[in-house]
């Protein structure tokens, strides 16, 4: 794994084309602000907003009444409730602007935290031939020992803007945080394994991108569909990497320094239009900031501090999909 010497440099002006949209915290406020510092106002609240790719049309979810998924008009005008849905998130536009994919819940289930897995009542009897207790080398083992989780269970839907039509994409039940690709119909996401992608339309099955159980978050294509940027756990801490689209060539972007007190996160990662910058969150001084770099981890910097000097942000890391770049 790559991993570049990386010189911080200091803010200077900005001189980059597009527009952002962003949350402060899952669920809070929405800002949108052009992408050379200026511009920076409210525009909604709710879920992880997305840019539509003409750039007029802001999605996003929210979980309060009435729930689902939501657009409004990039100058704050016509908000509306487009679909229902129980706790909907990261919607994802297609590269026709006409239609939007997004995550939803489709249930949950309860399990027990064993030493062979997180097990049902149910597979803890089928793995051992009906009985509640086993004896093992190191005791006895009952199921009513150990502490019951709560598993939530998620989709894919494509919602499409003309006819309201819905589908459900090919995916596990643990997908999470779809990413369309802008040149195709591929569409990425993370499950309980690391990264996976499927298609828009069809039936063909998902395939798996990068192996790597719990240690990734969520992740986007960039502009040209060539390269998957995304957040990585590494023990303590979690970084931004840069994956080939076919999931090889895994480089790390970011890195913490030598010396340090505490973890130093960066995540969620967003690519300008040009592929050229990458936007994500730090805490690398403290509260989260947003900064930029090259698109190959050098120049990193803050991201318009004066602008954003009053906006407080808070990461959960809850797979959430704090920034989007748009034209």
């Amino acid at each position: 794994v790559k991993q570049p010497a990386v010189a911080v440099s200091k803010p200077s002006a900005l001189n980059l084309a597009g527009k952002l949209v962003f949350q402060t915290r899952n669920g809070g406020e929405i800002y949108i602000m052009q992408a050379d510092g200026s511009g920076l106002r409210q525009l909604t609240t709710g879920f992880e907003p997305a840019i539509s790719p003409d750039g007029t049309q802001v999605a996003f979810t929210r979980w309060d009444e009435p729930r689902g998924l939501w657009v409004i008009n990039a100058d704050g005008s016509n908000e509306r409730l487009l679909a229902g849905a129980n706790r909907g998130r990261s919607p994802t536009w297609t590269p026709d602007g006409q239609s939007i994919i997004f995550e939803r819940s489709t249930g949950s289930y309860q399990c027990a935290t064993t030493p062979f897995g997180c097990l049902t009542a149910e597979e803890w009897r089928a793995q051992f031939f009906g009985q509640d207790c086993i004896d093992t080398p190191f005791g006895t083992y009952c199921f009513d020992d150990f502490s019951l989780i709560t598993v939530d269970l998620t989709g894919l839907t494509r919602y499409d803007l003309a006819s309201g039509a819905q589908r459900d994409l090919p995916a596990n039940d643990r997908a999470q945080a779809p990413h369309q690709n802008p040149v195709d119909s591929t569409v990425l996401f993370i499950d309980a394994n690391g990264l996976e992608a499927t298609r828009n339309e069809g039936n063909d099955p998902p395939w798996r991108l990068v192996n790597a159980p719990g240690l990734l978050a969520a992740s986007q294509y960039s502009p040209d569909g060539q390269f998957i940027y995304g957040s990585r756990k590494s023990h303590d801490h979690w970084d931004i990497w840069r994956w080939r689209a076919d999931g090889s060539q895994a480089t790390a972007l970011t890195a913490p320094p030598a010396l340090r007190d505490r973890a130093i996160n960066n995540v969620s990662p967003a690519v300008s239009p040009d592929g050229r910058t990458v936007l994500f969150l730090t805490d690398r001084t403290g509260p989260w900031e947003l900064w930029s770099m090259n698109a190959d981890g050098s120049d990193q910097r803050p991201f318009a501090p004066d602008a954003l000097a009053g906006v407080n942000f808070g990461y959960n890391f809850v797979t959430e999909r704090m920034i989007d770049w748009g034209k």
